[in-house]
């Protein structure tokens, strides 16, 4: 079963913008970024374009944000049953 613990939709952000947890979250998060945006994944930088998806992993170190003017994303904090991870897992 999917637990859905936090939402946010249109979330809009003025520049400067940029999320960072470098201990992650205690939780799986979607985020659908509608904006282009920068994303920080192995200390390397890669510009995404806009209706980019990603999912965290739960304590995955997060860096992302924009060097434009509104960035925007919609983003879900989600918990599963980990009796459910080998069928999702692909």
């Amino acid at each position: 079963m999917i637990s859905i613990l936090n939402c946010g939709y249109e979330s809009r952000h003025q520049k400067p913008f940029h999320m960072l947890r470098p201990e992650g979250s205690s939780d799986y998060t979607l985020l659908v970024v509608k904006s282009e945006a920068f994303f920080e994944y192995n200390h390397t930088y890669r510009n995404l374009p806009a209706n980019t998806v990603i999912l965290y992993d739960k304590y995955a170190y997060v860096h992302y944000g924009c060097r434009t003017p509104d960035y925007n994303d919609d983003w879900i904090h989600f918990d599963l049953d980990e009796k459910d991870l080998p069928f999702l897992r692909i």
